[in-house]
């Protein structure tokens, strides 16, 4: 931190004599020529020395690799080993080194009469698209380089998918345009190359499509084989998708067999839940609307049915879990209506007096369950007409009492008129 300051003064300062020193030289030439040359030294030797204040050389490692090639190889010979990177030694002011990158430097064995065999040859490195750079030094400053016969066999084209198509669907075919593909490169390296593998990413795809694929050389198990060459690099695949599956969501019909016991009737049906989620075959599911519930048997019932049941799913359909249904059926009693005819019984009556009735019966409507009406007689109905009061003869409404579990619809006629008059002897 306190350093920079420093070289500024120090070039400040050599500024400062500098000019000091050509002002007296200025002086001592007029009065002396033959000082002219010294003069000049002089000043070349100054401004050598502040510009090296300002802008010193730096002498170090440059921070990346640089990655060796192969030139000038036997066009019948090719390298069968991956090539070394190299470090170099740097020197150069300190703005050039500010501008440095890799794309600076070129690292490179020239291979030029060179036989097949192994072999450590020299690294050169070239200085590109800059001045005032220079290697210092080089490490490692040889690599080893090992030739081979070059040969060129054909594989088979393979297309290799990467990824998965989503659930539902899958890859129908795959067809490459290109079926055969040339691999050149060092015989060892040939010899490993069982096919070239078309990869084509298919993940997220529902839809056919055309794409062109990089052409990759591999040997057994898939293992990528680097170091050669293949022809063409790339081709381009069809690749099919379809919908081979559904997954729907069906309504379950619950259903039942036989009969109430009479008098009562299937007044509802629920099932819990009342659908649910299946994966199958589009050919299956897409002929079917609903999946039947085995059938129940509410034979003589009288009351709601409660049955848990297993679903069983169409064939060829899945799903995620075993899945279960709860089915209600409400059953409810049938209302119904009964009349009868009922004879009117007088309460009341003085002692000694007797009642004429106009109509000595009526006719009672009443409702309810049938199994309840089915019970009822005439008999069990009581209706009264309350003579009290009465002094010859006068109308009165009649009252009506019914049995436990049926209710009183109508009365004909409500009112029954009553003569009061001494008892027979």
């Amino acid at each position: 931190m306190r350093r920079a300051p420093r070289v500024r003064s120090d070039a400040r300062e050599a500024l400062d004599t500098a000019v000091f020193v050509l002002r007296r030289m200025g002086v001592a030439l007029r009065r002396s020529p033959g000082l002219l040359a010294l003069s000049l030294v002089l000043g070349f030797a100054l401004w050598i020395a502040v510009t090296d204040i300002q802008n010193p050389t730096r002498v170090d490692v440059f921070p990346a690799a640089i990655q060796v090639e192969a030139v000038n190889v036997d066009p019948t010979l090719a390298v069968a080993n991956t090539m070394e990177t190299i470090q170099i030694t740097v020197s150069a002011t300190e703005d050039r080194w500010q501008q440095l990158t890799s794309e600076n430097f070129r690292a490179f064995v020239d291979l030029n009469g060179l036989s097949e065999r192994e072999q450590l040859v020299p690294v050169e490195v070239d200085v590109q698209r800059i001045g005032g750079v220079r290697i210092t030094a080089i490490s490692p400053a040889n690599v080893l380089v090992n030739l081979e016969p070059l040969v060129t066999k054909n594989v088979p084209v393979n297309p290799r998918l990467i990824g998965g198509v989503p659930l539902g669907f899958e890859v129908q075919s795959t067809e490459p345009d290109d079926t055969v593909a040339s691999v050149a490169g060092p015989a060892s390296l040939v010899a490993l190359v069982q096919e070239v593998a078309a990869e084509v990413t298919v993940t997220g795809l529902t839809v056919s499509l055309a794409e062109t694929a990089r052409l990759v050389p591999r040997g057994d198990n898939g293992v990528e084989i680097r170091g050669v060459r293949v022809e063409p690099p790339s081709t381009r695949v069809r690749v099919a998708v379809v919908q081979s599956s559904l997954t729907r969501q069906l309504p379950l019909h619950a259903t039942f067999t036989g009969q109430p016991a009479a008098g009562y009737r299937v007044s509802n049906i629920t099932v819990d839940p009342a659908a649910v989620t299946i994966d199958g075959p589009i050919d299956v599911l897409q002929s079917i609307d609903a999946i039947d519930l085995p059938a129940i048997d509410v034979a003589g019932a009288t009351a709601t049915v409660t049955r848990t049941l297993e679903v069983e799913l169409p064939a060829g359909a899945t799903a995620p879990v075993s899945i279960s249904a709860t089915v209600t059926i409400e059953i409810e009693v049938i209302e119904g209506t009964a009349q009868f005819a009922v004879p009117v019984t007088v309460t009341g009556l003085p002692a000694g007096t007797a009642a004429d009735l106009d109509s000595a019966a009526v006719v009672v409507q009443i409702a309810g369950p049938i199994p309840t009406l089915n019970l009822v007689t005439a008999e069990s109905i009581l209706v009264t007409l309350d003579a009290s009061g009465i002094d010859g003869t006068a109308s009165r409404t009649v009252q009506v009492q019914v049995p436990p579990g049926v209710r009183l619809l109508t009365v004909q006629p409500e009112s029954v008129s009553v003569t009061i008059g001494p008892a027979p002897q």
